[in-house]
């Protein structure tokens, strides 16, 4: 079963040149055999791991989209979530959380998350791939339990939640969001796009644009009191966070805030990123500016202490340290500018 599982998990999390758990022509009776058999296989955590990846996958991915036989879905989806809320894996998730091991304790925290609830009409999801496997956190965007984007896309996942779930908020000029973009890149193979509004008290989404042509997406209104409280619960849920991806946010929030932190250095901010599979540290990207241009990276630990310290002795380091010395280093002039 553990092979089962992690077989239909890389068919899952495999989506590059549209391929993965749709080419799959026997899905949706492997998903349904899986969710039977594992019932009452040995409990380990990859097959835990596996069961997670699938009941996300058929709440709010591909796989909630594929030709189901009508209720089959909802049984397989229900089989799951009782498997993973079992007491079987208890003793599994408390080894984890002891072990020597920082990968296997990630993974236990991760297991261990709170059971998602998705309500009919308008519902966000963040879904967090398993720290083994790696992948980027996405914005899972449900309407009646349809995944929008695994709907209307196929070339890439949906933004993260950073960017994407300001972006959501519904004003009454409209706004032209992107809701994913190709894995490869937008010039490439394109990204999906929907048009929100706010017209009284209700919500619009209407207009999209680089949808798949025979997608069910069409004009979607939403109660604006409803949708408002879904985005921004969403916005202020960090529950789904592991304290790297937290500090990388709020540094990022931090220097746009603050432009003059890098720019007293002639540096401006490019990104961060907090990998799930590496919980201990991110990266912190920024530009020397003028030609050539040079592209920094810091890798900032992060520790079991207090955030906001941590952030205070992050700041302090890029307001005293000068880039420039580490570009001379490497035989490039800074500019005087």
């Amino acid at each position: 079963m553990v092979r089962l599982g992690r077989l239909l998990q890389e068919q899952i999390e495999f989506r590059f040149s549209g391929v993965g758990i749709r080419k799959f022509l026997d899905a949706c009776q492997m998903l349904t055999a899986f969710a039977a058999r594992a019932e009452t296989a040995e409990p380990v955590l990859d097959l835990l791991a596996s069961a997670l990846a699938m009941a996300d996958d058929l709440r709010s991915g591909p796989s909630g989209c594929l030709a189901w036989p009508p209720g089959e879905r909802a049984a397989t989806l229900v089989r799951l979530e009782r498997l993973i809320v079992s007491p079987r894996w208890e003793p599994v998730l408390a080894e984890a959380r002891g072990s020597a091991d920082p990968l296997t304790r990630w993974r236990a925290a991760w297991a261990a998350r709170a059971p998602v609830v998705v309500s009919s009409g308008f519902g966000v999801y963040v879904a967090v791939p398993d720290p083994a496997r790696g992948g980027r956190v996405e914005t899972r965007l449900l309407v009646d339990g349809l995944p929008i984007v695994a709907e209307g896309f196929r070339a890439g996942a949906p933004d993260v939640p950073e960017r994407l779930l300001p972006a959501l908020r519904a004003t009454a000029e409209p706004r032209e969001v992107r809701l994913a973009e190709a894995w490869c890149d937008e010039g490439c193979c394109g990204a999906l796009y929907v048009t929100v509004a706010r017209d009284g008290d209700t919500v619009v989404w209407s207009d999209w644009r680089g949808h798949r042509p025979d997608a069910a997406l069409t004009t979607f209104r939403f109660p604006a009191a409803d949708y408002d409280r879904a985005i921004e619960a969403a916005v202020q849920d960090e529950g789904w966070k592991w304290p790297a991806r937290t500090l990388a946010d709020r540094l990022a929030r931090h220097l746009g805030d603050d432009p003059g932190l890098l720019g007293r250095h002639q540096c401006d901010f490019a990104w961060v990123l907090a990998q799930v599979g590496e919980q201990d540290r991110f990266e912190l990207v920024f530009w020397q500016r003028g030609r050539p241009r040079i592209q920094f990276g810091w890798t900032i630990p992060v520790d079991d202490g207090d955030l906001d310290d941590q952030l205070a002795r992050v700041i302090e380091r890029l307001r005293e340290e000068d880039p420039s010395t580490h570009a001379e280093r490497l035989g490039f002039s800074w500019p005087d500018e």
